[in-house]
């Protein structure tokens, strides 16, 4: 999917994933891929003009197609996706908080811990 069509069809489940096929890069971490979504920029490129600008998405879109929506796909909704009482701990935690930093920083978020099923899986030197 061109990721100048992301606005248009935002009406749709959207799910956005790491992998390029084809492409010879081995994966397009999340936090790039949720910030090109919301600026329409090549991440870590602030001065690009957006691809299509009226395309971008807004950051709760972006996240969501990241999380609740990839679940949906999967037919997993009752058990990943989201923060609710029952499901898997699958929890990202940054340093700063995506709503409140400029779109363009988005890919430089530090991640301070990361927990698959409630483990801690990957936890930054302080």
């Amino acid at each position: 999917m061109s990721a100048s069509c992301h606005r248009s069809i935002s009406c749709a489940f959207i799910t956005y994933g790491a992998d390029l096929p084809g492409v010879d890069v081995d994966e397009v971490p999340p936090l790039m891929q949720i910030e090109a979504a919301v600026t329409s920029k090549r991440p870590g490129y602030p001065d690009d003009r957006p691809f299509v600008e009226r395309q971008r998405v807004s950051v709760d879109d972006a996240l969501r197609a990241y999380t609740i929506n990839g679940a949906y796909q999967l037919r997993a909704e009752n058990e990943i996706g989201s923060r609710e009482a029952g499901k898997a701990a699958d929890l990202v935690f940054l340093a700063q908080d995506l709503y409140a930093i400029e779109p363009e920083m988005i890919h430089a978020a530090p991640v301070v811990l990361t927990m698959m099923d409630g483990r801690t899986t990957f936890a930054a030197r302080a």
